[in-house]
């Protein structure tokens, strides 16, 4: 006789608990005629390539596209140069550069526009805009929405700090101000594609695991003027006139886990900063590693922390084996009709008990006595897929998968 490490000892239930989300977004900045401004005009002026990106939700969108300015450091007054990150008319948005041509010369204002109307008021959207060299681009969403090539280059903007909500150049046009919330601002030096900012736009950064990333604001701070720089390369703003908000356009979550089983030894899907096993809904004391030996019979879930601070945990994962001398499933005789089911053990062995779960491991029927063969009425429970643990008089047991269609 040998001890269970059958499948028909072990039952994984995937859906089940999902990934709870942290609190490390928790603040956003409002704007009406108000700005977020930067002390140094040479930082945060790429030559080559650029991404400027953000978190937008308009209260009233600008007459024209050109008049709702999300980030800028671009300059008329000291010449032609730099970039801006701008919506309005309705809901359209537009990344434009001062470009440059094949030869190098300057060739003024040069812009990738989605359609009108891809926006709605009161509603989150991430905007971004990129430039490779080759190509502007501008998304929402993640999505490209517009584009124009532009192989010559840019000139790049070195005469005025970055502004968030309101041009650089103070001495042109102070009627673009961004009316709104906004959060997440994020610039780079390089060229984010589609697919990049998909899978970064609705989750906080670890700026030591992003390359390229030259300026990071949160707005997170939920008090004062002072915004911190989240890249780590210290270029810190202020806010003028901007007011606190609770309301953000995402929750961090972690990734959710899925627990990987063989035999007894449980391992996590994922790779995390922090581990714990636990039992029944009890951590178990010093299970944190990424894998763990079963000792007991149970519900096992994994709860991760990843490089954010951020939680998760999987669904469970029941193990009812250990200890439990196995039936082999060559003696199990099921018989599954339209009205019920049946289990006999073929060696003539007495099944002393029987009890039915549901794939959440709830048990939804139990019966005791002494039986040759044990029956159930399927008419008792609804249709799905159910477990039924059986066992015998010695002491033995086996987990059965049995269908209710």
């Amino acid at each position: 006789m040998r001890i269970l490490s059958s499948i028909l000892f072990v039952l994984i239930v995937q859906a089940g608990l999902q990934a709870q989300p942290c609190i490390n977004n928790t603040h956003s900045l409002t704007f009406n005629s108000a700005s977020v401004s930067f002390s140094n005009g040479s930082d945060l002026a790429p030559a080559n390539a650029i991404t400027v990106e953000a978190w937008i939700k308009a209260s009233s969108w600008a007459f024209n596209v050109f008049d709702g300015t999300i980030v800028c450091k671009h300059s008329w007054s000291n010449g032609e140069q730099g970039y801006v990150l701008r919506a309005g008319n309705n809901g359209q948005a537009d990344f434009t550069v001062c470009g440059l041509d094949l030869l190098g010369n300057p060739i003024s204002w040069q812009s990738a526009t989605s359609a009108s109307g891809i926006m709605n008021l009161n509603t989150w959207y991430h905007v971004a805009g990129t430039y490779d060299g080759d190509t502007l681009r501008v998304f929402v969403n993640g999505i490209q929405q517009g584009a124009l090539p532009l192989p010559g280059g840019m000139l790049t903007g070195t005469a005025y700090p970055v502004a968030i909500g309101r041009l650089s150049d103070q001495a042109q046009f102070q009627t673009r101000y961004w009316t709104g919330q906004m959060d997440e601002v994020r610039i780079w030096d390089r060229a984010l594609s589609s697919s990049e900012l998909l899978s970064r736009y609705n989750t906080h950064l670890d700026a030591s695991q992003e390359t390229g990333l030259m300026g990071y604001w949160r707005f997170n701070e939920g008090t004062g003027t002072l915004l911190n720089d989240s890249s780590g390369n210290g270029i810190h703003g202020t806010a003028n006139l901007t007011t606190w908000s609770t309301n953000v356009p995402f929750n961090q979550t972690a990734a959710t886990p899925v627990i990987i089983p063989n035999g007894f030894n449980l391992s996590s899907s994922l790779v995390a900063s922090a581990y714990q096993w636990n039992l029944n809904g009890t951590p178990i004391p010093n299970a944190n590693t990424q894998s763990w030996t079963a000792l007991a019979n149970g519900s096992y879930t994994l709860t991760i922390t990843d490089s954010l601070g951020c939680t998760a945990t999987s669904g469970p994962y029941i193990i009812a084996g250990v200890g439990i001398e196995e039936i082999s499933a060559g003696h199990i005789l099921l018989r599954n009709d339209d009205q019920q089911f049946s289990i006999s053990l073929k060696n003539g062995e007495k099944i002393s008990s029987m009890e039915i779960f549901n794939l959440s491991m709830q048990r939804m029927a139990a019966e005791k006595g002494l039986y040759t063969e044990i029956t159930w009425q399927k008419s008792e429970l609804a249709k799905g897929i159910y477990q039924v643990l059986i066992r015998t008089v010695e002491g033995r047991s086996a987990l059965i998968k049995v269908a209710v269609l």
